[in-house]
């Protein structure tokens, strides 16, 4: 984008996926990138995650606590414009100081005033020599700790502007003259309504330096040459001024304005999410929270987190890259194609994000990128994990010790190794799963009795718990012997990984051991041998 101020609610893409916000279209219908048309094919999944979001105000650490709509932030009447703890920047050159109205002009009075004392005076109805050199003039009024600027600009042909500005926060009381004061935060680039024009010819008379009565408050009777209209406010003066055709004219002993970045994180998923933009508050890197909306930075179809790959219809309708396979690449909100254009402004921002892991309440400290939430919470080590009894309320890190306080009757504790000599496990027809242990372990399996297949039973097993380090496997044996005549001479078995879920309910066995219904005899059981 041309344009490097926050983006605004309407954004657009071309087919390759570069973004554009509304206003910088305005006389194109190119891509300034590729080339490609732009304008009609909106980037809703982006506008979605902006319109979510909620951003601290940029002067959090002076004090405010409010939150600011992201979209809302460019805007020139926004909360940042008048929030009352910005600070306000001192103007001399070379100095760094920043901070409330008040303090400013105690910082001013002990650390210029002594050592400039032609740059700094107290308001009173006596004149100030102001040379033709000097940008500005320091003005302090005791009674309420008030910092004004009597500035001194080239902005005119054949003299000089002298206009007065009160350094205070924008939301304060207004001052009030023969106009109200305005007030500016930091010198910068300040186009001046009213300003009282002095002649060349009062310079060259009086020897380069012309003598200045200001007065601020209740003022009557003035009959001499003095400013009328509205002196705005501002924090922070810079020397530099716009002349009306738009173009900046540097004064005397001016500097070109800063650059400042800021580098900000980002939640509300209620974690922090992360991402990077430009502030003009400091100069230095800092990270900020931003709290967003979960749904829009989730596919509408799964509802998992999306990963590095976001795909998109023409109609600006967003899916994963796994769903758009699984719907036949067609947008289940508006048939049309999907999985050929990308949403590469999204996919921009979830790689710019991290966030902390969803079980951190449960122990885990990791920050992840956003993008590999998905893998890193499917295997974190400090996902809690529900009892898989009904009727039981538990759900925590220690399964197996809960079921062994709780639900012994209910488990078979193997003693000796499971690989080597298994342990033999009674199933009942009418249990859905029997609670397999290992005595000294930390790992809960079942042994699942599924009724979803015609003519018998299924058996599968599966751990309840974190799937294993990556360099390790869990691997199983079922071995079931025939019952009746000819026992011994007919025996069934299924082998494979072990799976891994953390909830009972979600999960589907993919593989199990078919056993028909006479093996089960009248008594409605079997013995099953299970090597892990």
């Amino acid at each position: 984008m041309g344009d490097r101020t926050n983006f605004c609610i309407v954004h657009v893409q071309c087919k390759h996926g570069h973004p554009s916000c509304k206003r910088c279209l305005a006389g194109l219908n190119k891509c300034h990138i590729c080339r490609q048309p732009i304008g009609d094919m909106r980037c809703r999944p982006l506008e979605n995650v902006l319109a979510g979001m909620t951003v601290p105000c940029a002067f959090a650490r002076f004090g405010c606590q409010e939150g600011v709509r992201y979209t809302e932030r460019a805007q020139r009447h926004g909360h940042e414009a008048s929030c009352q703890h910005a600070p306000c920047h001192c103007p001399f050159p070379g100095c760094s100081y920043a901070g409330a109205a008040a303090q400013l002009f105690a910082h001013i009075r002990g650390a210029h005033a002594a050592g400039s004392p032609s740059a700094v005076s107290s308001i009173r109805c006596t004149p100030v020599a102001l040379p033709r050199g000097m940008p500005f003039h320091v003005l302090l009024r005791e009674e309420d700790s008030r910092v004004f600027l009597l500035l001194n600009g080239g902005d005119v042909p054949k003299g000089r502007s002298l206009s007065v500005v009160c350094v205070a926060a924008a939301g304060e009381a207004e001052l009030y003259t023969m106009g109200s004061v305005p007030r500016v935060r930091r010198w910068v680039r300040y186009p001046t309504g009213g300003f009282l024009f002095v002649p060349d010819a009062y310079w060259r008379a009086s020897g380069g330096s012309v003598s200045v009565t200001v007065h601020v408050g209740a003022v009557d009777g003035l009959d001499h040459l003095s400013i009328s209209g509205t002196i705005p406010r501002v924090r922070c003066v810079q020397r530099g001024m716009m002349k009306k055709n738009g173009k900046r004219t540097t004064m005397d002993h001016g500097t070109a304005k800063k650059t400042r970045s800021v580098k900000k994180v980002a939640k509300k998923t209620e974690a922090g999410l992360c991402t990077d933009q430009q502030q003009d508050v400091e100069e230095e890197t800092t990270k900020m929270t931003y709290s967003i909306d979960s749904d829009s930075l989730e596919c509408g179809i799964c509802f998992l987190p999306f990963e590095d790959r976001v795909y998109m219809c023409k109609n600006g309708h967003a899916a994963c890259g796994s769903c758009c396979l699984v719907m036949g690449r067609e947008c289940p909100s508006c048939n049309e194609p999907i999985g050929d254009i990308r949403c590469r402004p999204l996919e921009k921002v979830l790689a710019a994000m991290s966030a902390p892991c969803k079980f951190r309440a449960s122990g885990c400290t990791e920050t992840v990128g956003y993008t590999e939430r998905r893998s890193h919470e499917a295997s974190c080590p400090h996902a809690p994990c529900p009892c898989p009894f009904d009727g039981c309320t538990y759900l925590g890190l220690l399964l197996y010790n809960h079921i062994l306080d709780e639900h012994a009757t209910d488990a078979v504790v193997a003693m000796g190794s499971l690989r080597l000599r298994g342990i033999v496990v009674t199933v009942h027809k009418s249990k859905p799963f029997h609670v397999v242990l290992h005595r000294g372990g930390t790992r809960v399996f079942l042994l699942l009795n599924g009724g979803d297949v015609l003519s018998g039973r299924s058996l599968s097993l599966v751990s309840v718990g974190p799937p294993p380090p990556a360099n390790c496997e869990l691997r199983y044996k079922i071995e079931l012997a025939a019952v009746g005549p000819g026992q011994g001479e007919l025996a069934l078995s299924a082998s494979g990984t072990v799976p891994c879920v953390r909830q009972l309910d979600v999960f589907e066995a993919k593989a199990f051991l078919f056993v028909p219904e006479a093996y089960w005899g009248s008594s409605g059981t079997v013995s099953v041998t299970v090597h892990i």
